[in-house]
Parts: C-alpha cells; structure tokens; sequence
C-alpha cells in the first residue's frame, strides 16, 4: 500500500540559486509573526488545471521563478528576487492562477536523549512508566517486534554514526541512509540557506539518537528501540544555519517535501530501485519527523 502526504497536511504537522543573488541575501528571518521562515522561499499550490508553463507566466509579474514541481497536489517551490517575506507571501496569494501559498517554514531538531542508557532508565518502555507513560511495548514486543519487509523513514540530521552500538549489527541490511537508483547516498537539505550536513553520517548526532529510539537492535547492548526489526532509512534535511554569527542547525519544509517526494515516487514507486531491490525490501509505512517549526511562546 502507498502512503501519500497532502501538501497541507505535512504543514499544519509541523533547485539551486537562481538569478545573480549572492549567498547572504538567502536568509532565515522573522515574519510578522515571529515565526521563522526562509525570506525569499514559498511553497504555492496552483489551481486545478494550471499547466507549470501557464503558473510560471503569471508568476512572472512578481520576479517570482519556479524552483522545483513537486508531483503531488500541484504544489510549487517558489522563489522570489528580493521583499518582505509577508508582503511577498500576500502577493502570492493574489496570483491569478495560485489557489494557495505558504511560507517555506524553517524547522529545527526536537532534543531527546533518555537519562540512561538502559532499559530499565526507558520508562516510556517499561512497566515503570505507569499507565500514563508506558507505550506496553513489552506487550506488542510478544507479539511482533517489527518486519524487515517493512521501512521507516527518518527525515532527521543523517545517518546514524558507526559508533552506534544499536546499529551495528545490521548496518547496511536494516539500517540505510537515503539513496539513489545507482546507491549512493542523497542530501535533501538546501544548499542555499545554509551548509547541508553529511548524507552517510550523522555530524550533527540528533538522528543518532532518534534511530536508537525507533529501532535499536535488541542485542543486549545499551538501549532498545520501538521496532529493531523493521528497516529504517535515514534521509538528511538539516543544514548550518548562522544565526547572527551563531551555527545553529535548520532545516525547510520544502526539504522534507523533496525527500518525501524521493519516497514516494522512487523508492516506494519501484521494487526494483537501487538497494530495495537489491535486499528486496518492501515499501516504507511509516515517516517520522522528530521536529517542529518555531512558534512564539511555545
């Protein structure tokens, strides 16, 4: 079965350079709101019927490009030349032929780290956690502890780090970073706001921690994980932001769009794509996204 993702839905949960704008002027700012919104990108959902050729031309009055089509809901990454990102936004929306836009929302790591590394600290997981905590996942582990046919996808900060005790022993065989048709690892965080992080590692530790909570292996080593049968692939989105002379790691909603763009239409789309049909893996069920947007007083 596939899974699909409205374009809408994906944000009330939580390309390259165009034209001669040098690096800098891409920045993550405020809107009105407060929230935190890449400046001069806009996801735009066109009206039924509009061709890509006809949306460019009407955008065009704006010098407003058209970065990426998403094949899903025709929706759009739009980027603008220069303007306030809420004055951009509105004039968006005034667009013959736009049923709708958004601003390109940044997204940021939800830090989670149990206190021990050990099961009987994961009260989440065990009986100590109580009825209000506790998940009862001894209880679904009697019954399953996950298929290696069936995937999650991680959309965090890499790939789990060789180190990770809870990874080891199936690295490469339930453990993946997301790949293209030929194997090698892709990046799906934006070059243009910020410095990706790696594909093939985890410089920035968080995916590190949120794989070992999903599906560490039960092997009597350190902690356990939700699922440690089922495959898990992780796909990079996060990249270096300098915030005002501080690095501090980011990410885009339009980012998480292409990688479940990736998954859908590549991965799960064909049985034969690169190392799913190499290990002959089933499709990905199950997307987690560890994250959330910056919101004003929460």
């Amino acid at each position: 079965m596939m899974y699909r993702f409205s374009f809408f839905s994906l944000l009330l949960l939580a390309g390259g350079a165009i034209g001669t704008l040098s690096a800098n002027e891409y920045k993550i700012v405020k809107n009105a709101d407060g929230a935190y919104v890449a400046n001069l990108n806009f996801l735009v959902q066109a009206e039924e019927g509009v061709t890509s050729s006809e949306l460019a031309s009407k955008l065009s009055v704006l010098d407003a490009t058209i970065v990426h089509e998403y094949n899903n809901n025709d929706v759009y990454l739009v980027r603008l030349m220069s303007g306030d990102p809420d004055e951009n936004l509105e004039a968006l929306k005034s667009v013959s032929g736009v049923k709708d836009a958004h601003f390109d929302w940044a997204i940021f790591p939800n830090f989670y780290t149990p206190t021990e590394a050990l099961f009987s600290s994961q009260w989440a997981l065990s009986q100590a956690g109580g009825s209000v905590s506790n998940i009862n996942a001894q209880e679904a582990w009697s019954m399953t502890r996950g298929s290696g046919n069936d995937g999650i996808l991680i959309l965090d900060s890499g790939w789990p780090n060789a180190g990770h005790g809870d990874w080891d022993d199936t690295e490469w065989t339930l453990k993946l970073p997301a790949t293209n048709a030929t194997g090698s690892p892709i990046n799906f965080a934006s070059s243009v706001y910020g410095t990706p992080y790696e594909a093939d590692e985890d410089e920035l530790g968080h995916a590190t921690a949120i794989g070992g909570i999903i599906a560490g292996e039960h092997d009597g080593v350190d902690l356990c994980g939700v699922a440690p049968d089922n495959y898990v692939i992780c796909a990079n989105i996060f990249f270096r932001w300098d915030e005002d002379g501080c690095e501090r790691p980011a990410g885009l909603i339009s980012d998480a769009l292409s990688a479940l763009e990736w998954l859908y239409d590549s991965w799960n789309a064909n049985p034969a794509y690169g190392l799913r049909g190499q290990l002959q893996l089933g499709e990905v069920k199950i997307v987690n996204a560890s994250w959330s947007y910056y919101r004003p007083g929460v």
